[in-house]
């Protein structure tokens, strides 16, 4: 089971989205669009707004928790770079830092 972008990789990529949706389908990956889920937040982390890319990452480790997700699949760069910083951009939050070590190795 994977997740379906969101942010802003959604718009600009969705043809690249759609055809990673096509081509899990073909092989058996369920795909599934997340509640709750948000931007990752790459650009707010790399343009030096950590704060917000904290925001951010709360909001999607809880979002992939509660949906139950066992596998994030990403296709855009950024997004992925970021979201296995999650556990090191949360180490400091002690009611977020384990989760999100734990998604981020996912």
């Amino acid at each position: 089971m994977i997740q379906s972008a969101t942010g802003i990789s959604s718009e600009l990529d969705r043809a690249v989205n759609d055809a990673t949706v096509r081509v899990l389908a073909v092989n058996g990956v369920r795909v599934l669009d997340v509640p709750g889920q948000v931007c990752c937040g790459a650009l707010h982390a790399h343009g030096g707004d950590l704060e917000g890319a904290r925001v951010l990452a709360r909001l999607n480790v809880d979002a992939f928790a509660a949906a139950g997700v066992g596998l994030v699949i990403v296709n855009a760069a950024g997004c992925g770079a970021i979201m296995k910083k999650y556990g090191h951009l949360l180490e400091h939050d002690p009611a977020y830092a384990q989760r999100a070590a734990a998604l981020a190795a996912t």
